[in-house]
């Protein structure tokens, strides 16, 4: 029997169920009929890429004691403003309760599930923006976005936690490409073109 599945979140869409949009967790009847299907990860409504889905309840309890045990690595890619140099391990607290904008504690965390690695890829000299790779275990609402933001180098499009975005419906350049677990394993680069600029050797190592 199939525990999870691996589904692909366009951006401009809420992985929860909304009020007035149409959502992943509004399809997840249809595209898995008859299992009961439920959401065991969320992205923002401006990040695209993958959501995991338990099929059972046999999955959700082996993602939540794997993600417990800190066996769920989760990787992103990011295009960020400015030039990262060198990889990054952001080890701070973050606030979410009552906010909408995340607030990065100044004090460091011990607990290495919420740890943020972040490492460069290519710098686009043009452009003055970082194509970076990060990781995560057991992430939390806006952690990303809050992380790179609070080091001088947030998301481009990100209309939260960078400089004003000119148009309501700027893409925002986070994607959930690869999430690996025991058992388990979803990838799926996005259609970027700043992935054009990777020489195959980068991709396959991504």
């Amino acid at each position: 029997t199939t525990h999870l599945a691996g589904l692909l979140k366009p951006p401009f869409m809420h992985s929860d169920k909304g009020r007035t949009r149409l959502s992943i967790q509004d399809l997840l009847p249809s595209i898995f009929p008859q299992t009961g299907a439920c959401l065991l990860n969320r992205l923002d409504y401006l990040t695209s890429g993958i959501l995991m889905v338990a099929l059972t309840e046999k999955g959700r309890s082996v993602y939540k004691q794997a993600q417990e045990e800190g066996r769920v690595d989760k990787f992103y890619l990011a295009l960020v403003q400015g030039e990262l140099v060198e990889p990054v391990i952001v080890k701070k607290g973050l606030y979410t309760a009552k906010r909408k904008k995340v607030k990065v504690l100044d004090k460091e965390i011990e607990d290495f599930l919420r740890f943020t690695w972040i490492y460069p890829l290519r710098f686009f000299p043009a452009r003055n923006q970082t194509l970076v790779k990060v990781r995560i275990l057991k992430g939390q609402r806006h952690q990303i976005r809050a992380h790179l933001s609070s080091l001088g180098h947030p998301i481009v499009g990100d209309p939260l936690y960078g400089p004003p975005v000119a148009r309501p419906d700027a893409r925002m350049y986070l994607h959930h490409y690869k999430i690996s677990m025991p058992g388990f394993q979803a990838y799926k680069l996005p259609d970027w073109k700043a992935l054009t600029c990777l020489d195959s050797m980068v991709i396959d190592n991504l």
